[in-house]
């Protein structure tokens, strides 16, 4: 059919009463990343069997594009160009003779797979990602057809760090990165660092390796003469170890506050349960955490609604039959499947859209199509999803923190979109070990040297 044919469809002269969809994703073979198959081509099998349902005009065809020598993000990354762009090429030669058809590359990713962004701009062809995202994406110049739909969104934890400062004034910190974890987390840290430092904070860096050996008390010694609010960019068990260490240092008593910024809600994550681990240390570290404010997304991210039913055992229960992967008892699932099922359910609305109003030529520009899914919240099965003016999902986040009693996480402070207003929750009685909020300096400065002090009668927190 050429772009100019009119089938009439019922009261309606539509130039494709159906549409084909042709969508090509890369993906890892083997579970050893969350974005591999195993985890999310039960999200993408549930999203196809949901639009045949609801959007039975749209015909979708996916083909996967893996190789079993790969293992990982890096090697699959760095080839990730010449496995794909050979289908992308043919393509782009098929849509050009049929105008109701799309094609575009929809893929969990990983920040190394994201090369084959480039070969996109240049054949004008839509790119989403679920599972990987990186600040460049914010550059439409350089990523035009690129929407980013993942839960862990540098941007929203850079908008709440910021005002969470700001609502209790505090503007002198630490940041305490330990990069031998994740490597997109050491660098999100220095950078966020960097960040506040040009809009006027005080930022400290201690940047280190927890498996060349470090020396922590030296490293909390600096701190505590410069600062009494931590951000800290690791993985728990050492983060349990710099609690630890502070505990000793008599740092965990209400004058010190440890924010740790976790991507999502996993077992091995800061802040759940990483205290306890059965062993001397368990009641130091549980006390410590007294100190602690936890930030990650919202719970709405991992596609827990009233709608979505039983979203999360249905992905679990399809990776055991279909893709030979075994869920761990009591093993949580990360917010990856229901981002990757949104995604399809996003596109396939917009492309029903484009369909009933003939608009054959967005859908065949992924500049166009981009433009059409940004500055709008999208209502799904799996919850609402806002994707803000330059293509970025921005979840509602939170600052939640651990009961002293039952060791439960209870939500403090939710940060709404797209007005990125911090509020109370319900839940408003901060647990602290001392007043709160503390302050960003204490009384008698960070030394404890400051002159306005009455000598011997103000407690001081030394420096060891």
């Amino acid at each position: 059919m050429s772009s100019s044919e009119i089938v009439e469809s019922g009261n309606f002269s539509l130039p494709c009463p159906d549409v084909y969809i042709k969508v090509f994703t890369l993906t890892i073979l083997y579970p050893t990343m969350l974005g591999s198959l195993p985890y999310l081509g039960p999200a993408f099998d549930l999203s196809f069997e949901r639009i045949k349902t609801v959007y039975p005009n749209l015909h979708f065809q996916q083909t996967m594009i893996a190789d079993s020598t790969y293992r990982d993000c890096t090697d699959w990354g760095a080839d990730s160009v010449n496995h794909t762009a050979p289908h992308l090429f043919r393509e782009i030669y098929d849509v050009h003779r049929n105008a109701c058809m799309a094609t575009m590359l929809i893929f969990p990713g990983c920040d190394d797979m994201v090369q084959i962004l480039p070969v996109l701009t240049e054949l004008n062809l839509l790119m989403i990602t679920s599972v990987a995202t990186l600040p460049i994406l914010r550059n439409k110049i350089l990523t035009p057809t690129w929407i980013g739909m993942t839960a862990n969104s540098f941007y929203i934890y850079i908008r709440l760090f910021d005002n969470l400062c700001a609502l209790f004034n505090w503007h002198t910190l630490g940041f305490l990165v330990d990069k031998s974890f994740d490597t997109g987390m050491a660098i999100f840290g220095v950078q966020l660092s960097k960040i506040f430092s040009r809009v006027g904070f005080q930022p400290y860096l201690e940047l280190y390796n927890s498996k060349e050996g470090v020396d922590r008390v030296a490293i909390l010694n600096r701190l505590n003469a410069k600062a009494r609010i931590y951000f800290f960019f690791g993985e728990s068990g050492e983060f349990r170890q710099i609690l630890k260490t502070a505990a000793g240092l008599n740092m965990t008593m209400g004058e010190h506050v440890y924010v740790i910024g976790t991507p999502f809600r996993l077992s091995t994550a800061p802040g759940y349960l990483s205290w306890n681990k059965g062993d001397a240390d368990d009641a130091i570290v549980r006390q410590a955490y007294r100190s602690v404010l936890i930030v990650e997304a919202d719970e709405s991210v991992y596609g827990k609604t009233k709608s979505s039913g039983t979203f999360s055992q249905e992905i679990i229960n399809r990776s055991r039959l279909d893709y030979n992967y075994t869920y761990r008892p009591f093993q949580p699932i990360s917010p990856h499947p229901a981002a990757t099922y949104a995604s399809m359910m996003i596109i396939a609305q917009v492309m029903e859209e484009l369909r009933i109003s003939g608009n054959v030529e967005i859908w065949s520009s992924g500049r166009k199509l981009a433009k059409r899914l940004m500055n709008r919240t999208f209502s799904t099965d799996v919850g609402d999803i806002y994707i803000d003016p330059v293509g970025e999902r921005n979840p509602q986040a939170c600052v939640n923190q651990l009961t002293w009693n039952t060791s439960e996480i209870r939500t403090l402070l939710v940060q709404t979109v797209p007005d990125f207003v911090l509020r109370w929750s319900n839940q408003t009685a901060v647990e602290w070990p001392g007043p709160w909020p503390p302050p960003n300096e204490p009384r008698c400065g960070f030394r404890g040297d400051n002159p306005k002090c009455s000598t011997g009668m103000e407690r001081v927190i030394r420096i060891y």
